[in-house]
């Protein structure tokens, strides 16, 4: 699977100004990575953008292995806020303010963050009276207004199971990243799915389509609502669901009853005639 992708989003109700702040603060957090990571040249364009469900996608087609140390340091970022540690590695004060900046939301519509790539995510809550900064050793990463002695870890994101998920196909990317992007039929919110190399054939004929996708699925541990979708092993595509004009695929399923009366018509249809 190709490392060279990266993913924000947003959960709540949100508005087009912090929608625009947050993918701010995401483009300077990932600069600051690549510069300190990667390389300084390294170019991230726009892969995926699903501005009903408030998530962004960016790749780094031109350098994969430059690519992949970012994607797993965002990683690493998103799973020390999560987890209230400090992160594996040491960042540089750029780094750390960028990330700060990221998950310092203050509209209380906006209920969570989330950063994900294509081996794993992480979810930050967003709650009123926090103060965002980021995790180390010796300070956690969001200290609420009346923090305990031992405060706990913000959330834990439970393994991926193996599932189905049934939902239509809106945006397929088969660009060396095999992202695509499902809004399930339950939730319709946009689900990321990642497709294993060598698997194209999987991909075929399937956008816009109605189908179920098999795999790992990855769910929020507070309402269950499905994630990602990753180590996917099959994709059955599904026929449309019933439309107003199915009725006229019933044209000359009957005989003709061209002219006779209304009483008649019924009469011969329950004899039988």
């Amino acid at each position: 699977m190709a490392l060279d992708n990266l993913t924000i989003a947003l959960d709540g109700e949100v508005h087009l100004e912090q929608f625009s702040r947050t993918i701010r603060s995401f483009y300077h957090l990932v600069k600051a990575l690549s510069e300190e990571i990667g390389k300084p040249d390294l170019d991230w364009i726009i892969d995926d953008l699903q501005v009903s469900s408030a998530i962004a996608t960016a790749r780094a087609p031109s350098d994969p292995q430059a690519a992949e140390q970012v994607v797993n340091a965002y990683a690493d970022i998103g799973s020390a806020f999560q987890s209230n540690t400090a992160p594996r590695q040491v960042y540089s004060p750029r780094v750390r303010t960028a990330s700060a900046r990221v998950v310092s939301i203050r509209d209380e519509r906006i209920t969570a963050i989330r950063f994900e790539t294509p081996v794993r995510e992480s979810i930050v809550r967003i709650s009123p009276g926090q103060v965002i900064a980021f995790p180390t050793s010796t300070f956690r990463a969001v200290i609420p207004a009346l923090e305990s002695a031992h405060p706990e870890p913000l959330i834990f994101v439970p393994a991926p199971s193996l599932g189905a998920i049934q939902g239509r196909v809106q945006v397929l990317s088969n660009r060396g990243g095999l992202r695509f992007t499902l809004y399930d039929l339950l939730y319709d919110k946009a689900i990321g799915c990642y497709v294993s190399e060598g698997q194209q054939e999987l991909l075929r004929d399937i956008w816009g389509k109605i189908a179920i996708i098999e795999g790992m699925i990855t769910r929020d541990p507070v309402n269950g609502r499905p994630l990602s979708i990753r180590q996917i092993s099959n994709i059955t595509p599904l026929p449309e669901p019933y439309t107003r004009r199915e009725y006229q695929e019933a044209r000359g399923a009957a005989p003709s009853l061209t002219g006779l009366s209304p009483e008649e018509a019924v009469r011969r249809v329950r004899d039988a005639q």
